[in-house]
C-alpha cells in the first residue's frame, strides 16, 4: 500500500476504529514473542493509530470550543473537566463539581 493511499485511509478512519486498532496492536506487542523487525513494524502501526486518535480528539475539542462560544466570543467551557462550573451546572447528570464522596 503506498503512503498516499494509507494517509487517505487514516484520514477517513473513525476514532473508535483507530482506538480499537491501537489497543489490538499494543496487546499483540505485549503478548507475543516477536522478532525485532515485526516489533518495529507493529510499533510504527500503533503510532499511526495513536496519531489518528490524537487528531480526531483535537478536532472534537476545537468543535466543542466553537460551539461553546458566547455572542461576545469567549469560550465558556475550557475543557471537559467542568472546572468552570463550581455549582456543578453543566456537569453530567448525577454529578456535582466538588462532591468528593
Amino acid at each position: 500500500m503506498n503512503s498516499v493511499r494509507k494517509k487517505l485511509e487514516e484520514e477517513d478512519m473513525r476514532f473508535e476504529d483507530a482506538l480499537a486498532g491501537l489497543e489490538a496492536t499494543v496487546k499483540r506487542l505485549e503478548s507475543e514473542n516477536l522478532d525485532l523487525d515485526e516489533s518495529l513494524r507493529l510499533y510504527e502501526k500503533g503510532m499511526r493509530f495513536a496519531e489518528v486518535c490524537r487528531r480526531k480528539l483535537d478536532e472534537a475539542e476545537k468543535k466543542i470550543e466553537r460551539l461553546a462560544r458566547t455572542a461576545e466570543g469567549p469560550v465558556v467551557v475550557a475543557d471537559a473537566g467542568f472546572q468552570n462550573f463550581p455549582s456543578g451546572e453543566g456537569a453530567p447528570p448525577g454529578e456535582k463539581f466538588g462532591d468528593d464522596d
